[in-house]
């Protein structure tokens, strides 16, 4: 009786908080309790590790879940954002395990590297530019396409839309996910268009706006991402 996406969003929340819980606990008691022998610290950092193993196949779980949304779906922002958030989530766990056992004294020091991880990988990743490539070589590979999100993507998001747009001018299979041009207020209808012709479209009201908003160009509002995708877009559609 589950959507994709409630089946998915259960699966990643519910690891959020079992983890969020389990790590508490373990901590909390770490501070509490008193360990006088080697015994007993080593039945508690036993236990403890079993907690953790079970929350990393929680984490296997809602990983699992979260690529059956992603591969009927496709990607979107908030999902690369869950799937990054868990590899880096993970990456944590481990650490916690391995410093139970042989440096608990750098618990901060690792959780300290692991934020600084997740955000870097981020920032490496360009997430609207991965968006298009992986979207697009799903569409390739027989998948439906929702261009209209896709051109929706920041200025990050405009070279790797381009690139698609040209390696796909050649192709004849038509899409039906554009609306067309219409001069009436009402819904407008998806006209059959190919990837190409799409993008394109897409593009050029991109350019558009762009043109007509001088907004971007102050010195307050400047990022390098507008300025390429201004010079990208002009080379094409003004030439």
């Amino acid at each position: 009786g589950y959507t994709y996406a409630e089946y998915a969003r259960r699966g990643f929340f519910e690891l959020v908080l079992v983890a969020i819980l389990s790590l508490g606990l373990i901590l909390g008691l770490e501070a509490v309790t008193n360990r006088e022998s080697k015994r007993q610290f080593k039945i508690f950092n036993l236990l403890s590790s079993m907690m953790i193993v079970l929350v990393i196949i929680m984490l296997v779980a809602a990983f699992r879940r979260m690529r059956l949304y992603e591969a009927t779906f496709g990607y979107t922002e908030l999902r690369l954002y869950v799937y990054v958030f868990m590899i880096w989530l993970g990456i944590f766990l481990a650490w916690f395990f391995f410093g139970l056992w042989r440096r608990p004294d750098r618990f901060a020091l690792g959780a300290l590297v692991i934020v600084i991880g997740f955000v870097a990988t981020l920032n490496l990743l360009n997430p609207d530019a991965f968006i298009v490539r992986q979207n697009i070589a799903r569409y390739r590979a027989g998948s439906d396409l929702d261009t209209l999100y896709l051109e929706s993507l920041s200025a990050d998001a405009v070279p790797a839309l381009v690139g698609a747009m040209e390696s796909s001018a050649g192709t004849q299979e038509r899409i039906s996910s554009f609306p067309c041009e219409s001069g009436d207020s009402g819904p407008a209808e998806m006209c059959p268009m190919t990837l190409s012709e799409a993008l394109r479209a897409g593009l050029q009201d991109r350019f558009e706006d762009i043109q007509n908003d001088p907004e971007w160009r102050r010195w307050q509002s400047a990022r390098l991402s507008n300025g390429r995708a201004y010079r990208q877009l002009s080379r094409i559609f003004t030439s």
